[in-house]
């Protein structure tokens, strides 16, 4: 996942209506992989619910976040000993923003 958040289903070769953005992003014209319609983001209506949720979030705070410092809380741990990390800005904290760097286990 990138900063556009939209997820893509693996296919190997094209699907019977493409379910993924990069046909979109690429705009294949020719050929298998070629787009035809609007895209379709497939079944899992919930998941892009919370994804467009978090898009639209990002869209509202990254102009005024872009190019602020930001102050680490909890860093990132190379031995995986902590599996979260946090950072806020420096000069003048808004946000508060907490990762997980562990797949298997919510922390």
């Amino acid at each position: 996942m990138a900063l556009g958040f939209e997820c893509r289903d693996v296919h190997n070769s094209p699907a019977p209506n493409e379910h993924y953005t990069k046909l979109y992003v690429f705009q294949e014209t020719d050929g298998p992989k070629a787009t035809s319609g609007l895209y379709r983001f497939g079944r899992n209506g919930n998941l892009f619910y919370n994804l467009t949720r978090i898009r639209l979030f990002a869209e509202d705070v990254l102009p005024e976040l872009t190019g602020a410092p930001c102050r680490l809380l909890v860093p990132p741990d190379a031995t995986a000993s902590q599996a979260f990390f946090a950072w806020t800005q420096a000069d003048e904290p808004r946000y508060l923003f907490v990762g997980n760097a562990d797949t298997s286990t919510a922390v």
